[in-house]
């Protein structure tokens, strides 16, 4: 559920999208979860601005930074892309996540799963 919610929060931020990749770190702060965001815009259109991003990010104690996200220890990604803004997404879990529970989510989420 919280996956969710922080999702709606960065989608609810319209803004101008880059091009080049940056990413959300949730597996640091008070909150930690096994999960880094990574964002990236495909195309010139309405998305999620970097600095709205990694601004929400900082608020939920996680690590933004530039570029893609860390892949070691991840086990499983899943491309959540939100075709309408221009932008893709993709979430990528580390241990003790599975890729069965990755699937499972991202099959939930109506994603694409990805393999590291």
């Amino acid at each position: 559920m919280r996956i969710l919610s922080l999702t709606v929060v960065f989608v609810s931020l319209l803004a101008c999208g880059g091009s080049e990749p940056y990413h959300c770190d949730f597996r640091t702060g008070d909150s930690a979860e096994p999960r880094c965001q990574e964002r990236a815009a495909r195309v010139a259109s309405p998305g999620v601005s970097e600095a709205a991003f990694q601004q929400t990010c900082e608020l939920v104690q996680a690590t933004s930074g530039d570029g893609a996200c860390p892949l070691d220890g991840a086990v499983a990604g899943c491309d959540v892309t939100f075709a309408a803004g221009g932008e893709t997404v993709v979430d990528w879990y580390y241990a003790p996540e599975t890729v069965e529970s990755v699937t499972e989510t991202c099959d939930a989420a109506g994603g694409t799963v990805l393999l590291p």
